[in-house]
């Protein structure tokens, strides 16, 4: 219980659960359990009781998402994949030393994030087909290294560089697919479209 929302760990990640679901769970236990009359205050009772930090709740004060449930320390540059949960910041120092990228963690409930992207991590993959659509798109390698170094942005807590960037060109030169490939990047679901009028 965070911030006044319910959450279920699945599969990497946490995500926001409806309380009238927690509430049919909790009823269901104590029906299944042999309880003869389950009352709605009894329910109310239970569920605030498990709103506490003793049982479920995590206060804000210790708990800034994303974190680690055990600690309390920051999880900003862990990333749940498909095949576990890796960190972006080792994997990073890992290559600018020449070491081999550092072993997948597996998935556990201890990451509280509702953030998953939605393919698995490999150390060893190649991207053939998206250096091809560089290549296509942006003659030249200094171009393309700035392309690649915002993809590389998304996938990190680092917020040193205060950048914007700005595709500009005509109709029928890449932007969008490029927008695309970002989007499959982090996971369509921890995207948003915001007018620049709005900001």
């Amino acid at each position: 219980y965070y911030k006044g929302g319910w959450y279920r760990y699945v599969d990497g990640s946490f995500s926001l659960i409806p309380e009238k679901d927690v509430r049919m769970e909790v009823s269901g236990w104590l029906i299944n359990s042999g309880a003869a009359d389950v009352s709605v205050s009894l329910l109310n009772d239970i569920i605030v009781n498990m709103q506490s930090n003793a049982l479920c709740g995590l206060p804000q004060g210790k708990y800034t998402m994303p974190c680690f449930i055990s600690t309390g320390e920051s999880a900003f540059e862990f990333v749940s994949t498909k095949n576990g949960i890796i960190n972006v910041d080792e994997i990073v120092n890992a290559m600018e030393k020449g070491l081999p990228p550092p072993a997948i963690r597996p998935h556990n409930p201890d990451l509280f994030t509702t953030v998953s992207v939605p393919y698995a991590y490999d150390p060893v993959a190649t991207c053939p087909k998206f250096k091809a659509y560089l290549e296509g798109v942006q003659p030249k390698p200094e171009n393309r290294e700035i392309l690649q170094m915002l993809a590389g942005l998304l996938l990190t807590s680092d917020m040193r560089y205060n950048v914007a960037f700005f595709l500009v060109g005509e109709s029928g030169t890449g932007k969008t697919i490029f927008m695309d490939i970002l989007e499959c990047l982090v996971g369509k679901e921890n995207c948003c479209c915001v007018p620049l009028a709005s900001s």
